[in-house]
């Protein structure tokens, strides 16, 4: 019956209930960064890791790179680099060898805001 009951004694599992409160305080935290930095949507920070990572390799992406690497769809995709194009954190322009794909690229102000968002989750060392 105690499983039934609210508090620890419930809480019987694989680990003890200070390990399960402290995962539920790391998604907490991590909600909290995701609010703060705008990137709460799942859709919004796959695409904006996804932009990081190739950023940090130096590697060229492509709009389809990003909807093949993340799964967000087409349309989502174009509709943020617009958008994100738009308040200047990308630049987002034909590739002049396949007129079909769009490069992005992070512009200063755009590494600035993801180096900022990066360094909140350094500082606090959010594992979620």
């Amino acid at each position: 019956m105690t499983a039934d009951l609210p508090g620890p004694a419930g809480w019987s599992g694989p680990y003890d209930p200070e390990q399960y409160l402290q995962a539920v305080s790391e998604i907490e935290a991590f909600d909290t960064w995701a609010d703060a930095v705008g990137m709460r949507d799942p859709a919004i920070r796959a695409l904006w890791l996804a932009i990081a990572r190739a950023d940090l390799a130096g590697e060229p992406l492509t709009t389809a790179d990003l909807y093949q690497r993340t799964g967000v769809s087409r349309y989502v995709v174009s509709r943020m680099v617009r958008r994100w194009a738009s308040q200047k954190l990308l630049v987002a322009e034909r590739n002049p060898l396949n007129q079909r794909h769009t490069i992005v690229c992070l512009t200063k102000d755009g590494r600035r805001y993801l180096m900022k968002a990066l360094e909140a989750v350094i500082e606090r060392n959010i594992s979620v």
